[in-house]
């Protein structure tokens, strides 16, 4: 998940927000569309993609010490009839939307027709992401990140809090102001000026993965407001410790062993029929290193590590069949990049290099904008990390506790910002205020697979336990991969089913598909 990069302008037609207030109210917020986008953005977007911006301030309670320019999209529904928005948010933190129209211009029809006929399209690039004042840091500091498992001792822990202070301080000192309100929060307060000035009276929303923070954070600020709400993938905030990591770490163990059992049966890996565990073993043990083939196109470390290609497999687990538009492998071309590096050639568990002026670093950097503002660490020492990683490495062996929990809690140490939105528990009195059933005009469904490498089932329990009322129902999906609409199939029609048609499926629900 993880620029210099100037702010996009589409046009001087694309802005329009007054603060100036009337009656103790703000004016309502105004954005004009364009049609087609302007900058280029024309040639990467599908047809009919609207391009607009909207000036938010970037510190809420203080609207008038500064404001930037927030980048919405809008694919507007293709049906006969009125269409409602539906915002959505594909998580990271660091995920912007411009990158998934981009994705569909690239031949993948994310959303299913039904969905295109009922919905216009509502893509926003979370501040300091994609078109959104985007997060500058210095990537050469970024390029010498120290590996995670290193991080134990007493010399390595000092590397490691060297480097986080200062990749830490040169984001601080190229961003400015924005980088200090970078938490969720402040992001969904941006969403609300963005669905008044849509007129739409309810905020109907699809987040996967982080995006479910998000999605959760609205309901908790605006429950009134809370239209449909989907949150496939979902995180439970309530703790940046040991035991998010161990949740995030156990699931991704989980789909290891899932990824293993189907190498060993399905004739379609390139290592059916040889010792997959022996191999991914070897790969990944404490000293192992092996060769890259970078270039000067696609610059990248050039040796790479066991910790590296365990950190590299969690992603590329994501989806079990090749979705080329999003860049997922699937699971046949990632046996043959294991069977590759097994050969001696790691080229493609390689770490990137960041570059200068690279706008696919704003998601790598922003990811630990935001992470250390919404969950920092309970790490502080040396000791504290050794434990940690003494824990991962006991109970997730094969993976060694390495998972985004993990280098979250480690590279936040140290962190310049201030932990403004501490992991925490939804607010119970807040969240009774959202409507429950039978009104599925306004409700929350849950979204997770048993077998997701990134998002534990454990957190789609704990997140349902925050919400009463009967507000929420869990759907669960009996298979491997991380969230289920992209996938498609039963879950994926469930899913249009409720925001389409408002029908919720039975509390607990297991599909297949």
């Amino acid at each position: 998940m993880k620029r210099l990069l100037l702010l996009l302008q589409f046009t001087s037609r694309a802005v329009s927000w007054s603060h100036t207030e009337r009656d103790g109210a703000h004016t309502r917020p105004e954005i004009t569309w364009t049609t087609p986008c302007a900058n280029g953005l024309d040639a990467k977007f599908p047809a009919g993609v609207e391009c607009g911006t909207l000036s938010v301030p970037i510190d809420h309670g203080h609207a008038h010490e500064g404001s930037f320019n927030l980048a919405i999209f809008r694919l507007k529904a293709n049906g006969t009839g009125p269409a409602r928005s539906l915002f959505f948010n594909t998580g990271g933190p660091g995920g912007a939307a411009s990158t998934w129209f981009e994705a569909m211009k690239r031949g993948g029809q994310l959303w299913s027709n039904k969905m295109l006929a009922n919905y216009d399209i509502i893509g926003v690039d979370p501040r300091g992401m994609g078109y959104s004042n985007p997060i500058v840091c210095d990537p050469d500091i970024f390029n010498t990140k120290p590996q995670l498992l290193d991080s134990g001792d007493n010399v390595g822990f000092a590397k490691t809090l060297a480097f986080n202070k200062a990749f830490g301080k040169s984001c601080l000192d190229k961003t400015g102001m924005l980088i200090q309100f970078m938490d969720s929060v402040s992001t969904i307060k941006d969403f609300e000026l963005v669905r008044q000035a849509l007129g739409s009276d309810k905020f109907h929303y699809y987040g996967m993965s982080y995006g479910t923070v998000l999605g959760q954070t609205y309901a908790e600020l605006f429950p009134d407001k809370v239209g449909r709400m989907v949150l496939d993938g979902a995180v439970d905030r309530r703790s940046s410790g040991i035991d998010s990591v161990m949740a995030e770490a156990v699931t991704y163990q989980a789909n290891l062993l899932k990824f293993f059992e189907w190498c060993d049966t399905d004739p379609n890996c390139a290592l059916n029929g040889r010792d997959v565990r022996g191999v991914f073993s070897n790969l990944t043990a404490k000293g192992s290193v092996l060769p890259a083939n970078c270039s000067a196109a696609a610059p990248c470390r050039a040796q790479v590590t066991g910790e590296d290609i365990i950190w590299n497999f969690q992603p590329a687990l994501v989806s079990p069949d090749p979705l080329p538009a999003l860049g997922l492998p699937g699971r046949v071309l990632l046996s043959e990049v294991l069977a590759q590096a097994a050969q001696g050639n790691a080229t493609l568990f390689s770490i990137p290099l960041a570059r200068v002026n690279r706008s696919a670093d704003t998601a790598r950097y922003s990811y630990y904008a935001v992470a250390c503002q919404d969950y920092g660490t309970a790490l502080k020492t040396a000791t504290d990390v050794r434990r940690a990683l003494y824990v991962g490495a006991t109970l997730t062996p094969w993976n060694k506790g390495v998972c985004e929990f993990l280098d979250i809690a480690i590279t936040c140490i140290g962190w310049p910002t201030k932990l403004t939105n501490p992991p925490r528990a939804l607010d119970p009195a807040r969240m009774a205020k959202l409507p429950g059933p039978p009104q599925a005009a306004a409700a929350v469904l849950i979204v997770n697979a048993f077998f997701d490498p990134e998002t534990s089932p454990m957190w789609a329990t704990g997140l349902r336990e925050q919400i009463p009322n009967g507000a929420a129902v869990n759907l669960w999906r009996n298979g491997t991969g991380h969230t289920s609409y992209f996938l498609h199939g039963d879950t994926s029609t469930a899913i249009d089913n409720f925001l389409v048609d408002g029908t919720l499926p039975a509390d607990d629900t297991v599909l297949q598909s």
